[in-house]
Order: structure tokens, then C-alpha cells, then sequence
């Protein structure tokens, strides 16, 4: 580390709305997830105005991005099932 400069670690924790692109890349890649699926979440969301299907704003994106993952994996599931 060098003297006199902090080290922060990154910021991709925080529920702040909306997150940049790359902190949604970075959550994602930690869930196992691809880029391109972190950049479909982040760009359907920014064309809602980071709202709910419903009209309520997102208060934390990280549970928007655990339903959205979440969903890929049953859609997923049901596509092994179906071969």
C-alpha cells in the first residue's frame, strides 16, 4: 500500500440508486453471473427509471438484481426441462 493514500474497497456494496454499470457488472460476475445479462438488467431499469414493474422506486437494486437473477434461473430450468 502506498503511504498516504487509503485504500476503500469497492463501492459495489452499497444499495445507491442508480448504481453504475460497472458495479452491476461486478455483482453479477460475483453471482455467477454473465455480462451481457448484468447489462440487460442495468439497461431495462435505467429505461424505467429505475422503477418497479408497479411504478415504486428502487430502493435497493441489489434485490432487483437477486429477482432478476433469480429468474433467469428458472427460465433456465425450465428450458433443461423441456429438452
Amino acid at each position: 500500500m502506498t503511504k498516504g493514500v487509503k485504500s476503500e474497497p469497492l463501492k459495489g456494496c452499497g444499495s445507491v440508486v442508480p448504481p453504475p454499470l460497472f458495479f452491476v457488472q461486478v455483482y453479477f460476475n460475483q453471482k455467477g453471473r454473465t455480462l451481457p445479462e448484468a447489462t440487460m438488467f442495468f439497461q431495462y431499469y435505467s429505461s424505467n427509471k429505475w422503477t418497479t414493474p408497479k411504478g415504486k422506486k428502487i430502493r435497493d437494486w441489489k434485490a432487483a438484481a437477486n429477482n432478476w437473477i433469480w429468474n433467469i434461473k428458472q427460465q433456465e430450468k425450465a428450458e433443461r426441462l423441456v429438452k
